[in-house]
């Protein structure tokens, strides 16, 4: 070998992480524009105020926030500071996810199967692969949708309804589930929620549960299956009570405190996703 396997997982990481600052870049872009309805293209960024277009330096994931020293060049407007933060996060988590899975030799391995000692046959020689990308989609769909809901709580079709067709093609790929269970995750989340949804809205009076929400369980139960709809949706509702009860009785408003659910969606579907196989053997062991 020209370099040992630890320098070359050093370098293949610091790639990953410059990967992931530039997604995270990108999705900070789809987060700020598509609630908007403006062009994620056009024009280049600039600043909201004041439409002075960030200088190149200011653009460089992270670090470009400092460059600017947080603020416009020109009117000296604040820059949030989300934005370094959130590509920051994608970095880091782009870099987890991947050596969550597999080294880069295995994953040129899994490429050209000849490049390495032993080879696997038909779908099982992708499957690392497949659960790499499902982890990936579900991080990059869940960062965007997160700070959507925060801002304007919303839940975008563009990202739910298209990125539920793309669950479900995932999920068909996953020799664990298959379409038949693809399709099925997604239905029964999707009309599990809608059911909670519709049953809040009756008993209550008021909507609990938007259809955004519908649709993103959508998306979440194409990729971890029915079984692991039960546990995203008992997992999201307990951390959202949680937290929930927490705002309240910082703000004393008490029970009455309204809170976004994506979020608690995104969290615990990449937390089903990450220990799929443990949860499923806990809870579903004797089934």
């Amino acid at each position: 070998m020209l370099v040992d396997e630890s320098t070359l997982n050093l370098w293949f990481g610091l790639f990953l992480f410059a990967f992931g600052a530039c997604i995270g870049s990108f999705l900070n872009v789809v987060a700020y524009r598509l609630p908007l309805g403006l062009s994620l293209i056009r024009p280049p960024s600039h600043c909201p105020k004041c439409s002075t277009p960030v200088p190149v330096y200011g653009l460089v994931p992270i670090f470009g926030f400092a460059f600017v020293r947080g603020r416009c060049v020109a009117c000296e407007t604040r820059v949030s500071i989300a934005y370094p933060l959130v590509e920051l996060i994608c970095a880091l988590g782009t870099v987890f996810l991947f050596f969550s899975i597999m080294t880069p030799l295995q994953f040129v391995g899994t490429l050209w199967p000849e490049a390495q000692m032993g080879t696997h046959l038909g779908m099982m020689r992708y499957q690392p692969l497949v659960l790499l990308l499902t982890r990936f989609f579900l991080f990059y769909t869940a960062i965007p949708l997160t700070l959507i809901d925060l801002r304007h709580r919303i839940l975008p079709d563009v990202i739910t309804l298209t990125g539920a067709l793309c669950a479900i093609l995932l999920g068909a790929a996953n020799v664990m589930l298959g379409w038949k269970g693809a399709l099925g995750g997604a239905l029964l989340g999707s009309g599990l929620l809608f059911f909670i949804a519709k049953t809040y809205e009756l008993l209550r009076g008021q909507e609990g549960l938007g259809l955004g929400d519908v649709k993103y369980m959508a998306l979440i139960g194409a990729v971890v299956g029915w079984q692991g709809v039960l546990i995203v949706l008992g997992l999201a509702s307990i951390l959202g009570s949680v937290v929930g009860i927490a705002i309240g009785l910082g703000r004393r408003t008490g029970l009455q405190t309204s809170v976004p659910f994506g979020p608690f969606l995104a969290v615990a579907a990449l937390i089903v996703c990450l220990w799929q196989p443990f949860i499923l053997q806990i809870f579903f062991d004797d089934l």
